[in-house]
């Protein structure tokens, strides 16, 4: 891995880590990406991403405060829109190209992101589920 590269690792690991860190605010900032030339109201977007309204208003609310999303009003009916300025622009960008390409590649990122998120917080984390318990799960 050339260090271009592993930068961008670093900054797609530190996005997953710090903005992106639930699969809501991947597909609303995936979407509103996607139609940057078209701003639209949260109710909008959760029609077009199938997400409830209280799912895309904290959603956005997170996303605004990272900085990724704008909006000129801070109500239900104001429009949204990707913040193309963010410094995290580029990395963006190629989220959303690995979210087309490879949303698998994606999601197992994320996956990876939030367990060492977990581990730096001292949780016990097991990468493998649990086996159900056969006598609960099928009773005699």
């Amino acid at each position: 891995m050339t260090i271009p590269e592993m930068d961008r690792v670093d900054a797609m690991s530190s996005l997953l880590e710090h903005v992106v860190d639930s699969f809501e605010k991947l597909e609303i900032l995936v979407h509103l990406y996607r139609m940057r030339s078209l701003p639209q109201g949260a109710s909008a977007i959760g029609r077009a991403v199938q997400l409830s309204s209280r799912a895309v208003a904290e959603a956005l609310a997170a996303l605004f405060k990272a900085g990724v999303v704008r909006t000129a009003e801070r109500d239900d009916c104001a429009p949204w829109w990707f913040d193309s300025r963010t410094p995290w622009a580029t990395t963006i960008e190629i989220l959303v190209a690995i979210y087309d390409v490879n949303r698998g590649e994606l999601l197992d990122l994320m996956k990876n992101v939030a367990i060492e998120r977990l581990r730096r917080s001292g949780v016990a984390v097991s990468t493998f589920p649990a086996a159900p318990n056969r006598r609960r799960a099928f009773p005699s």
